[in-house]
């Protein structure tokens, strides 16, 4: 049975506020933490265990879903001693993790992907670490020109053929070798297994979404209330009507 390795280790400083007393992974959407919503996903994806690798404010994490048991799940701490970094978090919960391959997610995503077709895919074939990538969608409006002379306007178009890291990887173990110590997998780690030909790039247009500071927040909860992304919120269903477009309420600044 293949487990999960959550990155929630970051000070989110980009959310502040909210995570002045609590991880990013704890702050709240549509009135539940970002980690519960993961959790779900995961579940309905068939990972039972979960493996936290935490450091800012992980007391709080451990205190909301202790054992796992109430969510459906065995959840595991692994608490860094000092700022380790992506790549360093990794490789000390690769260590540590009993199946493989193991599957990682960042802390600050949502997203309706089917986890099993990516492990499928990465079992099929020789590499490392494979990597779930979605189309580039531009945060600007771009501009089309002839010349000095512009003939076309795209308000932050999608570009089907460029992809980017959407932070869920599946990895063997052995790639524990390719990872530093300390500092990011996407400087130290990934570029290295890269040059070798052993990471994979599974492309998806699945539904994703990142929680990176408050307006992508405020930008999400608005979507899953009008927008016609609720499916991205697993588990228990939305309850519209309690907290949603809320949950930073409480964090505002006057």
């Amino acid at each position: 049975m293949v487990e999960a390795i959550v990155l929630s280790g970051g000070l989110g400083l980009r959310l502040r506020p909210l995570t002045n007393d609590r991880p990013k992974s704890m702050v709240l959407v549509c009135g539940k933490p970002l980690a519960e919503r993961q959790i779900g996903w995961l579940r309905q994806n068939g990972i039972s265990t979960v493996s936290f690798a935490c450091g800012y404010r992980h007391e709080k994490i451990r205190k909301y879903f202790r054992d796992g048991r109430n969510f459906g799940v065995a959840i595991r701490y692994l608490v860094e001693r000092e700022p380790l970094g992506t790549g360093g978090a990794i490789k000390q919960a690769l260590r540590s993790a009993r199946s493989n391959p193991v599957v990682v997610v960042n802390g600050d995503i949502l997203t309706n992907l089917d986890l099993n077709g990516v492990i499928r895919w990465h079992e099929s074939r020789s590499f490392l670490a494979t990597i779930l990538g979605v189309p580039l969608k531009c945060p600007y409006g771009v501009l089309e020109e002839d010349g000095d002379r512009v003939c076309g306007f795209r308000e932050k178009p999608v570009f089907p053929n460029v992809w980017v890291n959407a932070g869920v990887y599946v990895m063997e173990r052995d790639a524990v070798k390719y990872l530093p110590e300390k500092g990011d997998v996407e400087r130290q780690g990934f570029p290295e297994l890269a040059d070798k030909g052993m990471l994979g790039l599974y492309r998806s247009d699945a539904c994703w979404r990142t929680v990176d500071t408050v307006k992508e927040l405020q930008m999400l909860e608005r979507e899953l209330r009008f927008g016609g992304v609720s499916h991205l919120i697993c588990g228990k269903e939305l309850d519209l009507d309690a907290g949603c477009c809320n949950s930073y309420a409480e964090y505002a600044v006057s």
